[in-house]
């Protein structure tokens, strides 16, 4: 089990006016060492962050701060159990879409029930006010083949409305709905 309060990650080096482009008041990270002993594979059972705050920013000319340089990797992708967030925030600006919003995020646990993770949105897209609310499964149920993902999800972008309630089944491959 490992924990680290004070958590920044910078913006690039050369990134317009510096700042960060996260920051989180705790990252608390479970970390099963005999499976990477065992079978050199990565395996996290269980991640809570407390207060994280993302600055995610698209400049016109199409840089982005959250992208990351590609590197090459030969071994098996780590496996991540449970993801908890608890009273997240980002802040996205993308120049090319005339967007500057907010986003409010968090896992909700219901006794009884399995996690969901909730977020509502609030600014400008295209130029155009938009508010949303999503209400859907644990992030990384995303990734359960054999569970459909539910979602509820309520959009308002100008004159456009758009509201979505049911279930994907396999989302990362899109292997069907029921919405």
């Amino acid at each position: 089990h490992i924990e680290a309060d004070g958590i920044t990650i910078g913006n690039p080096e050369d990134w317009p006016g510096g700042g960060n482009f996260a920051t989180a008041d705790r990252l608390s990270v479970d970390v099963d060492a005999m499976a990477y002993i065992r079978d050199r594979q990565i395996v996290i059972p269980d991640i809570a962050v407390e207060r994280p705050q993302v600055d995610a920013q698209q400049l016109a000319d199409g840089r982005a701060n959250w992208t990351l340089a590609s590197g090459s990797s030969t071994g098996p992708a780590p496996k991540i159990g449970n993801l908890r967030i608890s009273d997240g925030h980002a802040h996205v600006v993308m120049a090319k879409l005339k967007s500057d919003f907010n986003i409010d995020v968090a896992t909700q646990d219901t006794d009884g029930q399995p996690s969901q993770i909730a977020a509502s949105a609030k600014g400008t897209y295209a130029a155009q006010p938009i508010t949303a609310q999503f209400t859907g499964g644990a992030l990384l149920s995303l990734r359960d083949e054999a569970q459909p993902y539910p979602i509820d999800l309520q959009v308002a972008n100008g004159p456009t409305k758009v509201a979505v309630v049911g279930t994907i089944k396999d989302p990362l491959a899109f292997a069907g709905a029921d919405l």
